[in-house]
């Protein structure tokens, strides 16, 4: 990220993981990833065992923008993702409803809001 942003070292060198865990080690910093962790974040196993999904709807809900993810790497893997909290139980009627129209009886209907009057 700093040499993606145009940050040198004080050598005016490009950052390499050895000057960075250096920096690290010197001035006592937190790694990016505990520090998402200490905020609460989750990560990929921690998430879907709480959602009771797999990958590939975890991978099209982050997509859609219905989880939240956060990054502590430069590579796909290295994401956290946010608790869903109050949305816990919205999601895991997502998932159920996802599934379900997957049977062949079920594959041309919407998910409405129905409201009830008393």
């Amino acid at each position: 990220m700093l040499n993606k942003r145009g940050w040198r070292t004080g050598d005016n060198r490009l950052f390499t993981t050895v000057a960075i865990h250096r920096i690290q080690t010197a001035y006592k910093l937190t790694h990016r990833h505990q520090r998402l962790i200490n905020q609460g974040m989750l990560t990929r196993p921690q998430i879907k065992k709480l959602l009771g999904v797999g990958c590939i709807i975890l991978k099209k809900w982050k997509d859609q923008g219905i989880l939240k993810v956060h990054n502590y790497g430069d590579d796909y893997m290295s994401i956290m993702y946010e608790n869903p909290g109050d949305q816990l139980a919205k999601l895991k009627v997502l998932y159920k409803w996802e599934m379900l129209r997957r049977l062949p009886q079920y594959k041309d209907i919407t998910l409405q809001e129905v409201q009830y009057e008393m």
